[in-house]
């Protein structure tokens, strides 16, 4: 595999697939390790309150 410094013209990204494999992995390991894991609401019951604020303000 080519040096991804010199395929790209820069010298201060990742140089070699197998670098960039691992800070890639981590990245997405620190990712899904702070994944927000509240509850969450139902797409319907989103959907029904913000039907209920618009015609509440439609009324006013």
């Amino acid at each position: 595999m080519p040096d991804m410094a010199l395929v790209l013209g820069h010298t201060s990204i990742t140089t070699s697939a197998e670098a960039h494999d691992l800070w890639f992995r981590a990245k997405v390991l620190e990712a899904l390790e702070t994944l927000n894991t509240a509850p969450t609401n139902p797409q319907a019951d989103v959907m029904a309150q913000a039907r209920a604020i618009i015609a509440q303000k439609r009324r006013a």
